[in-house]
């Protein structure tokens, strides 16, 4: 929650403003209506854990947002209804989505794709995000896998690093987060933790 960038929210303020200077009312209203929902929900401070469902509202908040801003991107959400009550740490998946926009996205010339997904498998929950950003490199995969298993450092990036180090917390140590070359063309990163409620610590619950 201290990691909000103060950017998102002046950039997401200064399109509203633009929107209704040119009479635009539906867009402006749309971005002030998910920007409230969004910042509702990452300023709740009396709860830790939160129900996928909740947490992917929250995403569809942020994606709706980021895409009347840049307007050059598509994505979709397919994750089973199965899983959209699991109790969740809060603001497990969002700052993965972020990094796909900020890092892929926004840096990349073609039109945008994001996909997020959801399944069941070999006894855990996966949510796995794709994007086709900018062209990833096995040693770009690489170095990311270093760097969320080392401590924390001006360097690294907080976002991706609290959510790694909050898995292996909450649940244990075959929780957290894989990098891999997304089919897509970007990034893919794989969200995972065990799907056994015996297997879970007392960490943040």
């Amino acid at each position: 929650q201290s990691q909000i960038s103060p950017h998102f929210l002046s950039n997401s303020l200064f399109f509203a403003k633009n929107m209704i200077a040119v009479d635009d009312k539906q867009a402006a209203t749309d971005m002030i209506m998910n920007l409230a929902a969004y910042f509702r929900y990452i300023t709740k401070l009396e709860h830790t854990m939160t129900t996928l469902r909740e947490e992917l509202a929250l995403i569809e908040n942020y994606l709706t947002i980021q895409n009347l801003r840049i307007q050059r991107f598509h994505y979709e959400i397919d994750v089973p209804e199965a899983m959209m009550e699991l109790q969740i740490p809060r603001l497990l998946i969002q700052p993965i989505v972020e990094n796909a926009i900020v890092h892929g996205v926004e840096k990349s010339e073609k039109y945008g794709i994001i996909l997020i997904s959801g399944e069941e498998r070999d006894g855990e929950y996966r949510v796995t995000i794709d994007d086709n950003g900018q062209g990833v490199t096995e040693e770009t995969v690489k170095s990311l896998r270093i760097r969320t298993a080392e401590p924390l450092d001006q360097e690294n990036g907080c976002g991706v690093w609290n959510v790694h180090q909050r898995l292996s917390y909450q649940y244990d140590t075959q929780a957290g987060l894989t990098f891999e070359v997304s089919s897509l063309g970007g990034l893919r990163v794989v969200v995972h933790w065990p799907s056994d409620p015996e297997r879970q610590t007392e960490g943040e619950g």
